[in-house]
């Protein structure tokens, strides 16, 4: 299975389903199961105590990879990016779909689960 590195709190938004595009420079030819796993850093913004809650380095979650595509301006939201430099012309876009739960004990989705 191959693996993506996101930094926190990108991270916990793919794990919980409300980031469903993330933005890289490079393209893949991969489709279906990713796994999602915490950046040993989080992004500088994201310094703060709920960061020591995320284990870095970390499997979070798998999700179903669809889609890699040049980033159009209509991916923004989904990417959670307004004028970041990631949104920029010549971006990918790696479009998720929604990932049943794995784990009996978490019909949302949110905890992390045994693969």
């Amino acid at each position: 299975m191959l693996a993506l590195s996101v930094r926190f709190p990108e991270v916990a938004l793919i794990a919980q389903g409300i980031k469903t595009i993330e933005v890289r420079r490079w393209r893949t030819r991969h489709r279906g199961e990713l796994l999602i796993v915490s950046s040993k850093l989080p992004a500088a913004e994201a310094l703060s105590p709920l960061y020591a809650r995320v284990p870095s380095g970390a499997a979070i979650c798998v999700v179903d990879l669809l889609d890699c595509r040049p980033m159009r301006p209509s991916d923004a939201e989904a990417a959670m990016c307004d004028s970041a430099p990631a949104c920029t012309p010549g971006a990918s876009s790696y479009a998720f779909g929604p990932r049943p739960c794995r784990s009996k004990d978490s019909p949302s989705c949110t905890k992390l689960t045994t693969i």
